[in-house]
């Protein structure tokens, strides 16, 4: 069993209280308002509602182009980029940056693709195997853009290593990890 201390953000309004938060076996057991020393914030999960998983093989290549040489198709270096690299480099850039959303409290993305269904079928960089679900979006055409869910099981439970990492798993009855960052001093 393991306790988070400080100012836990709670329901839907993220009301701040003082006391604990009781997991137990990545699930949450109880949260108690009560007196702690501690002044770390736990609180909810980030979902970035707007990534490029894909695009992570040519991140910051294109610093000091305008945003055609950078990034409109066919022919920017990012679109160079992503036609030159191989599955096992793009996959590799996804992980990498996958492994950066979660270590800075980021529970999930939507992830935009390039190139249609194809695009959207690409691979998700391993994201389930690293405890990280994004969803795929892409372009279908003139009716804009139509989402491939890859939805969670309800009440699913979350490996050890996940609990550390985002222990607080609760928002509208539905599982949800959160993150806990540190104060200016702790004890």
């Amino acid at each position: 069993m393991e306790t988070l201390s400080g100012t836990v953000l709670v329901g839907r309004s993220f009301e701040p209280i003082r006391g604990r938060v009781v997991v137990d076996d990545g699930r949450i057991e109880r949260i108690e308002e009560g007196e702690t020393a501690s002044t770390d914030i736990v609180l909810p999960a980030f979902v970035n509602a707007h990534t490029h998983l894909g695009d992570s093989v040519a991140k910051e290549a294109a610093t000091g182009l305008s945003l055609d040489e950078a990034v409109a198709p066919p022919n920017s270096l990012k679109h160079r980029r992503l036609a030159a690299a191989d599955r096992s480099t793009l996959v590799t850039a996804m992980r990498r940056t996958i492994r950066f959303m979660r270590r800075t409290g980021t529970a999930s993305c939507l992830d935009f693709r390039e190139s249609g269904v194809a695009g959207g079928r690409a691979p998700s960089g391993g994201g389930r195997a690293l405890g990280f679900a994004p969803v795929a979006v892409w372009g279908g055409g003139r009716a804009g853009p139509v989402a491939s869910p890859r939805p969670r099981r309800r009440g699913s439970r979350i490996s050890r290593s996940r609990a550390r990492a985002n222990p607080c798993r609760r928002s509208l009855g539905r599982s949800t990890p959160c993150r806990r960052t540190r104060g200016s001093s702790s004890t």
